[in-house]
């Protein structure tokens, strides 16, 4: 994401051509379009990692925790 934004500010303080300027934002847009969709898998695989470690931690929490019984 970083990566497009400094090209996209490149692109308005750099160029003069009308068809540089279009190249450029296009690869911009191109780069911020893949940045967003890489931190969007990030956050989903970091998101079924949490759900996943809570689910384990609760289904070990009900192997340890057990009801005593008072012997007869």
């Amino acid at each position: 994401i970083i990566a497009g934004v400094m090209i996209l500010s490149a692109a308005f303080s750099g160029f003069t051509m009308f068809s540089d300027l279009l190249v450029v934002l296009g690869l911009a847009i191109i780069v911020l379009a893949l940045g967003l969709l890489f931190l969007w898998i990030f956050i989903w695989f970091i998101g079924g990692a949490i759900v996943g470690l809570v689910r384990s931690v609760v289904s070990l929490g009900e192997q340890w925790c057990y009801k005593e019984v008072a012997a007869e």
